[in-house]
């Protein structure tokens, strides 16, 4: 085991009997002190299975948005008399408006997204990883996974250059092995992911590039868990996750040429938490990734991914450089 003297995450100060670090590929040796029954998925090789932290329900789709709505001047900004209703109707735009628009749409506080009617100029397309554990239609358990799907859709109508990347929960269609291999050290041990890709055709010449992190943890009946359970090795699963994401720009030729480091990271929910943090703590520090931004998004607060440290009562406490910050981030 590890010194109990290595520094401590502290982000959930109460110890824990419930929820579990270990499982699958990424279980230390730790015995087993925990009293509290765990279950077992026999659908999944035996994976555990711990209570959730939190009793917090799921809160309104996305998944009536579309891409105008997403891209759109006004995008997110909804008024309060807006619940749940079908979205506003697209409407031309009248022909006295000004050149470089062509739709409208209106909403019942008469606020108006005008779309361009024409691609971004050179100088204006970016770059953009899309970081999401779910995407329309290879995975899905609620709205994130239609955001990411209908946003890159968009974002690449509009000429920036737009790579997703998730986890290969299972084989898909359309969805092919690169040859590309990684190799991760998390937990003093390596985990090696490979790259899938596929490409999206969204008209005008334009398209998304679809990549997806294969490894054995992710190939499960679930993609968080099963019956009302989540798997025991989450955060170890998309701690993998996280790196893999990083590093698939710089390595993974979408189109022949890899998309390089001039990159926006957009990281959703806590699934990709890790993404910023390894970006600033790790690339950086070896000039990689100088220029790349980094945005998190928020959907959903009642899905927090919090993970009691240590994650025994009697065990030693994880850190920072379990995850492949060798020095536990601390400058971070």
């Amino acid at each position: 085991g590890k010194s109990a003297s290595r520094g401590r995450l502290n982000l959930v100060p109460l110890r824990h009997n419930t929820l579990r670090l270990y499982g699958g590929a990424a279980e230390p040796t730790i015995p087993n002190i925990d009293p509290v029954p765990v279950e077992q998925s026999p659908a999944s090789g035996g994976i555990r299975l711990v209570r959730p932290m939190g009793g917090f329900q799921r809160t309104s789709s996305y998944s009536s948005l579309n891409d105008i709505m997403l891209t759109g001047d006004k995008a997110g900004k909804v008024g309060s008399d807006e619940g749940n209703d079908a979205p506003p109707v697209l409407q031309a735009a009248p022909s006295s408006q000004k050149s470089g628009t062509k739709l409208t749409m209106k909403r019942s506080m008469s606020s108006e997204i005008i779309i361009p009617d024409s691609l971004l100029p050179e100088s204006e397309r970016l770059n953009i990883v899309i970081v999401s554990s779910e995407i329309t239609p290879y995975s899905k358990s609620g709205g994130l996974a239609d955001v990411a799907s209908k946003l890159s859709a968009a974002l690449a109508r509009l000429g920036h250059r737009v790579m997703t990347v998730a986890p290969l929960y299972k084989n898909y269609e359309g969805i092919e092995p690169t040859g590309v291999k990684r190799t991760f050290g998390l937990w003093d041990s390596g985990h090696t992911v490979e790259y899938c890709h596929g490409f999206q055709d969204v008209g005008g010449g334009k398209g998304v590039d679809h990549v997806f992190v294969k490894h054995g943890c992710f190939e499960r009946a679930g993609m968080y868990g099963e019956g009302g359970m989540d798997y025991g090795d989450n955060l170890f699963r998309f701690a993998l996750f996280a790196w893999a994401a990083l590093e698939a720009p710089l390595v993974v030729p979408c189109g022949g040429v890899p998309y390089g480091e001039d990159i926006v990271f957009l990281a959703n929910d806590w699934q990709a938490g890790f993404v910023p943090l390894i970006l600033s703590s790790h690339y950086r520090r070896y000039k990689v990734y100088s220029k790349a931004r980094c945005i998190f998004d928020i959907h959903n607060m009642g899905y927090q991914g919090p993970f009691p440290n240590p994650p025994l009562s009697e065990a030693p406490p994880f850190s920072f450089c379990d995850f492949g910050l060798k020095d536990n981030a601390y400058y971070d």
